[in-house]
């Protein structure tokens, strides 16, 4: 990864008596597309809207390029925002969109005069440039035949796509998207997934996206931060938050459908036990008191026969979705259910009130102690690794 751009150390954010950010750090690399993930109400907008410039932290430090910006006014931190809502001016129309950032950054007070402004020497040469700008930035997000159109007359991914290319125009040393894919159609999102992906590899340019959407998350980024109760409770690769989550917290939130969790507790002998079901290796560390025992769906197989090494439950619900079909199972000797993602063809037999047997992937199983961290097993060097 390349030298850091935007650094937070330590920035505290409290509205009145309300900690809304508690000492969050966090380290945004050149050229980055990294995404704050979490709920509704965690922070991630305050994280934003701070390193923006739109908020002042309550405490701490936020650093651009190796100088701290706590003090500099949004239009001096050359970060372009990008909104949920768009914010395009209804009465202009997209290329007057997409000019007006560029004439009030580029002409002075008197030049931006209407008619007595073109009078001053310079004037017209700096517009036509400024045309050629739009007319490039409207090539690359292919809305050039929608120039002369008016925001009322386009579509959300239209209007989407102009937003972005008002903040591209600008040539910003960072894009920062307030979950700007939310008020889109559910086709439309992923096709802009995509387009955000490309757009991102095309220019080069460091992307804080904010979204609460899993989906985004862990199809777009280089990085992700795991955003929960005004903390960063985990920043890794897609991979790493969804195949080595570090917390309970954080393995429930990522993952859908969400992981089934199930209590669990050590055995005489060291090793780690859920309901009467015993893992093969021992944990690290012995001495905790009640375990959570954590099972993502795929890492579940419905099997045709019973076995002592499997959950046995009764089939309460199914939800078909065509490719995949889920289970909803509810065990025997527990008042847990689990959700058990299968291949519609395997469990054709089955219908709502039949017994299943359910046995697990070896090796996908994690373990959580009682503070809800995450637990290592004998002999990994890493949680990437793990087998149990």
């Amino acid at each position: 990864m390349s030298e850091l751009q935007i650094r937070l150390k330590n920035v505290t954010k409290r509205f009145g008596a309300t900690e809304v950010l508690g000492r969050v750090s966090l380290g945004i690399s050149e050229g980055e597309f990294l995404t704050l993930l979490g709920p509704s109400g965690c922070g991630k907008t305050t994280i934003l809207r701070i390193i923006a410039g739109l908020e002042s932290p309550t405490d701490g430090e936020i650093s651009l390029g190796g100088n701290i910006i706590n003090t500099v006014r949004p239009c001096d931190r050359d970060l372009a925002m990008v909104f949920q809502t768009y914010a395009l001016y209804p009465h202009l129309t997209v290329r007057q969109n997409l000019l007006t950032p560029l004439l009030l950054r580029n002409l002075t007070f008197m030049q931006r005069f209407p008619l007595i402004g073109r009078l001053f020497p310079g004037t017209r040469s700096k517009i036509v440039g400024l045309r050629r700008q739009v007319n490039a930035v409207a090539d690359t997000l292919k809305i050039r035949h929608l120039l002369d159109r008016k925001p009322g007359q386009l579509s959300g991914g239209q209007q989407q796509r102009v937003a972005l290319g008002r903040a591209m125009v600008r040539k910003p040393r960072a894009f920062l998207m307030d979950e700007p894919l939310s008020n889109l159609d559910a086709e439309l999102r992923v096709h802009m997934r995509a387009e955000l992906v490309k757009l991102h590899r095309n220019i080069g340019t460091t992307f804080i996206y904010v979204t609460h959407d899993q989906a985004e998350a862990l199809t777009m980024s280089d990085r992700i931060a795991i955003v929960m109760d005004g903390r960063i409770l985990q920043v890794g690769s897609p991979e790493e938050v969804y195949e080595a989550p570090g917390s309970l917290k954080v393995a429930e939130f990522v993952g859908s459908p969400k992981m089934n969790t199930l209590p669990g507790s050590l055995g005489e002998d060291g090793r780690v036990v859920c309901l009467g079901m015993t893992l093969r290796r021992q944990l690290k560390e012995t001495g905790h008191g009640n375990l959570t025992i954590g099972l993502r769906p795929e890492h579940l197989q419905v099997q045709s026969a019973f076995t002592p090494d499997c959950f046995v439950g009764k089939l309460v619900h199914r939800e078909n979705l065509g490719s995949d079909l889920f289970l909803h199972v509810a065990l025997n000797n527990n008042d847990s259910q689990i959700l058990v993602r299968a291949n519609p063809e395997e469990v054709f037999p089955f219908s709502i009130g039949d017994e299943v047997w359910v046995g697990r992937v070896p090796g996908k199983a994690m373990v959580f102690g009682p503070d809800g961290g995450r637990l290592a097993f004998g002999g990994e060097p890493s949680l990437m690794e793990e087998a149990v």
